[in-house]
């Protein structure tokens, strides 16, 4: 008598053609021995496919490792981040403001004088009967100006002190 024992795998795998299936059940209702390979393999088939859910999820619970660089990258970032912060906030601006009372090179501020030279000019003004063209331009825009910037190109312009 045959036994079926590679025939018996390839039914439990499924794929056993449907022919060969009858052949296999008609000598399984006779065979002992391969009744019970047969059932063997199928509860083997059977615990493979438990264990390997019981192991995926056991897999799947696992909490994941943390990689020590990335945690060394995190906290080496997160000190630059608050180092640069402290030093843009606690950094000095570095711009220059001059106060009425200084001079720079082209700029002259000279509030008190042009209220001054108004004065002066416009009581000049009204004894002097012919004012030369350029000085009274000159008049107008100081009276415009008042408290304005005055540079030294302006003052050599209307000629001023000479």
């Amino acid at each position: 008598m045959k036994h079926y024992e590679y025939e018996i795998n390839l039914f439990v795998d499924g794929e056993l053609e449907k022919e060969k299936q009858s052949e296999l059940f008609e000598h399984l209702a006779n065979c002992n021995d391969c009744q019970s390979l047969f059932t063997d393999t199928l509860i083997l088939k059977e615990k493979t496919r438990l264990f390997c859910v019981e192991n995926l999820n056991q897999i799947k619970n696992k909490p994941k490792p943390v990689n020590k660089f990335y945690k060394i990258a995190f906290y080496a970032s997160s000190a630059a981040a608050v180092l640069l912060l402290f030093l843009l906030i606690t950094a000095k601006p570095k711009e220059t403001f001059i106060t009425k009372n200084e001079v720079r090179v082209d700029t002259v501020f000279v509030e008190k004088a042009v209220n001054n030279e108004i004065k002066n000019v416009s009581t000049l003004g009204k004894k002097l009967k012919t004012i030369n063209s350029n000085q009274f331009s000159l008049v107008n825009e100081m009276k415009e100006m008042k408290s304005a910037k005055i540079t030294f190109s302006d003052l050599i312009k209307y000629d001023v002190g000479s």
